[in-house]
């Protein structure tokens, strides 16, 4: 099971967002809009179902409005191979891949928080 690092996170929305790691807690940040990078250097969770989805996920929400930007977790699914998830209303069988490099592990990458939803990028 190969392990995505999201090394940092860039908000360019204009409201703070609450960046919560459920299975990483010292990994949680606030970050404020326009363009700012906070550094999080921690993993992606690893979700196979879910009961594990429950404890075992990363949560973005606009600080301001308490709204639910993004759900993220690694998943691997037989036949398709590892990937970033993503959803905005729970647990998905399973489960989008997010926009940008959702194949997990490595390069680390950028976890990128815009006006509609999220994406990685590949950090140099």
């Amino acid at each position: 099971m190969p392990k995505t690092r999201v090394q940092s996170i860039r908000n360019d929305r204009s409201n703070p967002i609450e960046y919560q790691n459920l299975e990483h807690p010292n990994c949680n940040k606030s970050i404020p809009g326009g363009g700012t990078t906070r550094n999080v250097g921690c993993d992606v969770p690893w979700a196979y179902n879910e009961t594990e989805f429950r404890e075992k996920r990363a949560e973005i929400q606009d600080a301001t409005t308490g709204q639910l930007i993004a759900q993220i977790w690694s998943r691997d699914v037989s036949g398709e191979g590892d990937f970033v998830r993503v959803s905005t209303t729970g647990w998905i069988d399973p489960g989008d891949h997010i926009d940008g490099n959702a194949k997990a592990g490595s390069p680390e990458r950028l976890l990128v928080v815009h006006s509609t939803g999220v994406r990685l990028e590949d950090l140099a």
